[in-house]
């Protein structure tokens, strides 16, 4: 639930996403997202050292309708693939 009145840094979270302060446990704090080719890997290094690594802040809401969002996307290109793979299958025989 978004913050009402004036939000506080130290208790509330900025949502990139929505654009509203929620309090820090309506939310996560997530690594930026592997944009190029080797950045996963960089950010996996980071991780790995313990450096510093910029994050942002996502509500719940957000985070929920993203993985329903990517698990539709995958489901769909699933069946897709499925349905060209047998499609020539009965083509070959």
């Amino acid at each position: 639930m978004p913050v009402e009145g004036i939000p506080d840094r130290e208790k509330h979270g900025f949502c990139l996403v929505c654009h509203q302060w929620h309090d820090r446990s309506e939310g996560q704090m997530l690594p930026p997202p592997a944009s190029r080719p080797l950045s996963g890997m960089f950010s996996a290094a980071k991780q790995i050292s313990g450096l510093e690594e910029d994050s942002y802040f996502i509500c719940d809401g957000c985070l929920r309708r993203r993985r329903l969002r990517q698990a539709i996307l995958w489901g769909l290109f699933a069946i897709v693939v499925a349905t060209v793979l047998i499609l020539s299958w009965l083509k070959a025989i």
